[in-house]
């Protein structure tokens, strides 16, 4: 009998709330919403995002028969929406068919609600208290020699304290090392954070106000290496280390005596020290009151962008690309706060304002659109072929520069679409205003030669113009027609040296592990974590820069080497087409390359189409003679029994290629008649 209401009866059934609750339960929150409500503790304006239960209440009464009528209509001019006694409505049958769960979305929002002010009020507390603990972090860092010494767990709150003990009080504090984890009880007072006394002891808490779990500096240092080697996720992390203490010192337990669950602390934790490291970087460029060149100097590569003898003699190679790996589910953020765009990162407004000045150009200059068979052959540059996969992502990919050493320069989260052009453009636009304005800038891209036009059509960077070239990338220059080539390709043209323009599918391939996770992380966790790795990979080359070029110029000298050698044994060769019946030399070689790019160059596309409609005209004609050959061939051998089976073949093939010949369109007239006959319409027949 002691445990008659602990145990539901088997008859029992849950109560379903009638459609009348339920619109009075709309009511309020419409109340709510309009400020009518008897205590609005919540911004109105987030009211908004509850508007779906409007659009459920339409769908019942468009499924619901007994709804139809208009007297009963929520549209109903005369329906009631006070608070006074209503006319009973019958519609409590209605709550077995109409499934109209308003409670749940009511629940559902107001969680909503709850977690967003939950964030504003944590980023709100991190905002107050960053400034000291910033400041304590910078001092206890230089005394503890990044917390290296022996002593650097010793207790250094009285620096920054003075408190008495009667005024302080204490809190059970978990404490998480890389050899140690263990549950201490730790003093506090009011007059400082109880951060920064968890900092002096060299521990770093995960909320801002009155934390219940820190991790000490080794640990995170550790961590933050360990991630940018190996990009190992918080939760493996976080299981690991504590396999790895639970075998050296006592488990962390909650109150119910489960295994504690650190990985969400931890990631608070990695979040704080890395806004701690960034803030002393922003700290560094302000005082040292850098230039944007400088900061790439220091950031990316002090190669391209350092202080040179020759700084604008020596030309700027970039590169540009588009990656649609590095996707972001919507459904995976609740995105309540805003986005924070990282330094590397093109920031929204400024390839918005680049978006605007298009569409100012293209109106000014009235330019249409016009199909491009390069533009047409680049996939990445088509935003129609996924629209699916990109309907349920809110940013689909990223866009970025690489100088030729393949350090990264700048990169652009892509909102939308494919790699529409504002992306690159506000890539360009800004490492143009960051570079001498007298230094040349080579621009490598997968359609280069659409990007030319597209900018000369529109007369954008009109200044930047006599310093501004354009180029295909090597490995995507193939894709391209042969005239294409030979005016964009960068082992066709001077100035472009060895660079290949392929450096950003080597940092894609670098920044490939971080794909599956930042699928579904925040968007803000998705901008920092791509910048952590974009400057681990940019220090990297800083360090084997030199190597880096050595290589680089023991490839030169073997290629310059190999192809005067060749040219060596070319020139003791008899050149058939000279008169005078002498050797090649190099200026036959530089005449005919030279004649190869001025016909190019004077012939249109049209042309070019035609004399290939013609060479597959030929080649066809050919394949029919061949087959004529072999049935008069086969007619001579009659005798033989299988002879009329190949006859048979064969004229099936003919009437198949006479098909294919008379497909072929060609204008006969703008060929001399000795390639193609006296008959135009049907030549060599």
């Amino acid at each position: 009998m002691s445990r008659i209401f602990r145990e539901r009866r088997t008859s029992y059934q849950p109560r379903i709330a009638s459609f009348e609750d339920r619109i009075r339960e709309y009511e309020r929150l419409e109340r709510f919403a309009s400020g009518q409500g008897p205590q609005r503790t919540f911004n109105p304006g987030l009211i908004s995002a509850h508007q779906g239960l409007q659009d459920d209440l339409n769908c019942a009464e468009e499924d619901a028969d007994n709804l139809v009528d208009t007297e009963n209509s929520l549209q109903a001019e005369h329906f009631d929406t006070g608070n006074h006694d209503r006319d009973p409505l019958d519609h409590d049958h209605l709550s077995g068919d109409v499934t109209i769960d308003l409670l749940g979305h009511a629940r559902r929002y107001h969680t909503q609600v709850n977690q967003q002010a939950a964030q504003e009020r944590q980023e709100k507390n991190w905002a107050e208290v960053m400034p000291a603990l910033h400041g304590a972090y910078l001092f206890l860092k230089s005394e503890t020699a990044n917390w290296t010494t022996s002593d650097w767990g010793n207790d250094r709150s009285k620096i920054f304290c003075d408190c008495e003990e009667a005024s302080c009080h204490y809190r059970i504090v978990d404490l998480i090392d890389l050899n140690i984890q263990k549950r201490r009880r730790m003093r506090f007072c009011k007059c400082i954070p109880d951060l920064l006394h968890l900092l002096a002891h060299g521990y770093l808490g995960c909320s801002p106000v009155a934390p219940q779990t820190a991790f000490s500096f080794n640990l995170l240092g550790f961590h933050s290496h360990l991630w940018q080697w190996c990009t190992v996720g918080n939760l493996p992390f976080m299981n690991t280390m504590q396999a790895w203490l639970e075998e050296r010192s006592n488990p962390l337990l909650t109150s119910s005596g489960k295994r504690r669950d650190l990985r969400r602390s931890f990631t608070a934790a990695v979040d704080i020290y890395r806004a701690l490291s960034n803030r002393s970087n922003n700290i560094f460029k302000d005082v040292m009151n850098l230039s944007g060149q400088e900061i790439l100097a220091k950031e990316s590569c002090p190669a391209c962008f350092g202080p040179t003898a020759r700084a604008a003699s020596q030309p700027l190679i970039i590169c540009l690309d588009g990656n649609f790996q590095h996707r972001h589910h919507f459904a995976a953020s609740k995105n309540y706060l805003d986005l924070i765009t990282p330094s590397k990162f093109i920031h929204p407004d400024a390839i918005q304002e680049m978006n605007n000045k298009i569409l100012a150009q293209e109106n000014l200059h009235r330019v249409r659109n016009k199909a491009d068979r390069c533009a047409d052959a680049h996939k990445a540059a088509d935003d129609k072929r996924s629209t699916s996969t990109w309907k349920a992502c809110d940013d689909t990919g990223l866009m970025g520069s690489c100088c030729r050493h393949d350090a990264a320069i700048y990169l652009a989260n892509i909102t939308g679409g494919g790699e529409k052009r504002k992306y690159p453009l506000a890539i360009m636009n800004q490492i143009l205003q960051d570079v001498d304005s007298e230094r040349e800038v080579r621009v490598l891209y997968d359609i280069g030669c659409t990007m030319k036009k597209f900018i000369g059509l529109r007369h954008m960077f009109a200044e930047e113009a006599d310093r501004l070239h354009f180029g295909t990338s090597v490995f995507h220059s193939y894709v391209h027609n042969w005239k294409c080539q030979l005016e964009f390709s960068p082992r066709f043209n001077d100035g472009w040296g060895l660079s290949d323009g392929e450096g950003l599918e080597r940092l894609w391939s670098v920044l490939s592990p971080l794909v599956s996770a930042l699928r579904h992380a925040t968007r803000n966790h998705r901008l920092g974590s791509l910048q952590l790795k974009v400057e681990f990979h940019n220090k990297k080359g800083i360090i084997s820069l030199v190597v880096w070029i050595k290589h680089k110029y023991k490839m030169a000298c073997e290629k310059g080497d190999a192809a005067s050698a060749r040219l060596n044994e070319l020139t003791r060769v008899q050149n058939p087409f000279s008169l005078d019946q002498s050797t090649y030399n190099r200026e036959f070689f530089e005449s005919q390359w030279q004649d190869q790019r001025n016909f190019q160059q004077n012939h249109t596309d049209v042309e070019t189409e035609e004399r290939e409609r013609l060479a597959v005209y030929l080649d066809r004609h050919a394949t029919l003679e061949t087959l004529r050959r072999r049935i008069n061939q086969l007619a001579a051998h009659r005798e033989n029994p299988g002879t009329y089976d190949s006859i048979m073949e064969t004229i099936l093939e003919i009437s198949e290629a006479q098909e294919l010949q008379s497909s072929v369109e060609v204008d006969f007239a703008s060929f001399p008649a000795a390639l193609v006959g006296t008959n135009h319409k049907h030549p060599f027949f």
